[in-house]
């Protein structure tokens, strides 16, 4: 599979996390766990982590030593869980935290709709990450607000892009992170909800497809981004 499949926010609140995305994206569609005090003590903060799926259990002891090879760090020991099969967590050789299971999950309910990597080596994350997973990459630069960008796409859909690889080298203030951007089918009312409730976003800016994206700040600070398809907003 060798694509994200899960995302879980980790959080030091989550009840009043669970009520605000509840408002946000709907009951029951995010999975919400508390941020473990070991990763507090690290200076872990309030996060979105998402699970990329290697679907068997060779190929995630495989993968994650592939990952370790090219620099990235293992986080903890390899877990063993009912929902979400193995687990192990890394730190990518670019400072980004991200999950490799070996649970094949239904995709169902396209919750993410854009997912993108900020990173200061983006050459490196694009070699580390497509020759490891097999997804294929715009290798043509484009421009946005923030900055270049890299498209990518998984193995099993080559022509439809799902994401970017973003170059942060220079910018103050944004670190290596994985930011997922979640589908919402009227942004402009999203972004007074996340006010309302205490969060921060940006103003939209345009995305993919001519779609509206915003990047955003929950009340206890875990950064996600949303994103307007064209056909909502025409």
């Amino acid at each position: 599979m060798n694509q994200f499949t899960r995302y879980e926010l980790r959080t030091t609140h989550p009840d009043a996390a669970r009520s605000f995305y509840a408002q946000l994206l709907g009951p029951e569609r995010v999975v919400i766990w508390p941020l473990h005090e070991q990763a507090r003590a690290r200076g872990a903060v309030p996060h979105w982590l998402g699970y990329i799926s290697v679907a068997e259990n060779s190929a995630l002891e495989q993968m994650g030593k592939r990952f370790v090879e090219r620099g990235a760090v293992q986080l903890g020991p390899t877990l063993v869980t009912q929902d979400r099969g193995q687990i192990l967590v890394l730190r990518d050789p670019g400072g980004a935290i991200v999950a490799l299971n070996d649970t094949s999950l239904p995709l169902g309910d396209p919750i993410v709709a854009w997912h993108v990597l900020n990173t200061n080596d983006v050459a490196a994350a694009i070699r580390n990450y497509c020759e490891l997973f097999a997804w294929a990459v715009d290798e043509s630069a484009a421009i946005g607000p923030h900055g270049a960008f890299y498209g990518f796409s998984w193995q099993d859909a080559p022509s439809e892009q799902v994401g970017a690889f973003a170059d942060i080298a220079g910018r103050s203030g944004v670190h290596p992170h994985w930011l997922f951007f979640f589908a919402v089918k009227d942004l402009d009312s999203a972004l007074t909800l996340i006010h309302n409730a205490g969060g921060t976003a940006t103003e939209p800016f345009p995305g993919p497809k001519g779609a509206r994206l915003s990047v955003c700040e929950d009340q206890q600070g875990a950064a996600f981004g949303l994103y307007e398809c064209r056909e909502n907003h025409d």
